[in-house]
């Protein structure tokens, strides 16, 4: 059985690797590109990982588990609570897209079929949560009706272009600006008019300051 300094220090490494395949995949990294990445010696890279799909199986195991431990949204309380939930809802999309990028997807897409589902069938099974909510929403007259699915492929894809690093580069944005201009985006689209005025905005001013923080740990 492994102590706990051994979880740890594989925990560690996977979290390294993770920053990798978040920014270019993994399909053309060797083992050997990722015994650098982890900074070990060949001897402990293998004490940890027996091989390279050993090391992408453990990465989403990590995001599995990242996503089965994120908050589900709650759907009592009153308004100002319950638009907190809206926020937490923007701050997941927000750390899913950046962590769980189209790079790493598609390469998982090709190389093992069976963690790909089960990390889209977890990934669909969030989106379920928030669908609930947003319903809720409608019923307790705060949110506009619309189809759910099609909101949400919109956040995705939306959320996943916009933190783009070539795309920001290219029309030289900032990208807390951009953040912060879709979440208003988002809040006008989904909030009954009445209620722009009610929700507290400055929960999300600290969502996007730490996630940019580590966007910018992470790609620059």
């Amino acid at each position: 059985m492994a102590t706990q300094h051994e979880v740890a220090k594989r925990h560690a490494l996977l979290e390294r690797m993770a920053v990798v395949f978040m920014r270019e995949g993994f399909n053309q990294l060797t083992m050997n590109d990722l015994i650098k990445v982890m900074g070990v010696s060949r001897r402990t890279a293998y004490k940890y990982f027996s091989s390279k799909e050993d090391i992408v199986h453990a990465v989403v195991k990590l995001y599995l588990d990242y996503i089965e431990d994120l908050d589900i949204p709650q759907l009592d309380g009153d308004v100002a609570n319950f638009f907190r939930q809206f926020q937490m809802l923007f701050d997941q999309s927000l750390t899913i897209s950046r962590t769980i990028s189209d790079e790493f997807l598609t390469d998982l897409k090709s190389a093992n079929d069976s963690d790909y589902r089960n990390l889209q069938d977890a990934l669909n099974q969030q989106q379920q949560q928030a669908i609930i909510y947003f319903e809720t929403g409608v019923k307790r007259g705060l949110f506009r009706t619309y189809q759910w699915d099609v909101l949400l492929l919109q956040d995705r894809v939306m959320v996943r272009g916009l933190i783009d690093r070539h795309f920001l580069l290219r029309h030289s944005l900032n990208l807390t600006k951009v953040l912060t201009d879709y979440y208003n985006l988002k809040k006008t689209q989904l909030l009954l008019p009445e209620q722009l005025n009610v929700i507290d905005d400055q929960p999300v001013r600290l969502i996007i300051e730490y996630f940019v923080n580590e966007y910018n740990r992470t790609f620059l």
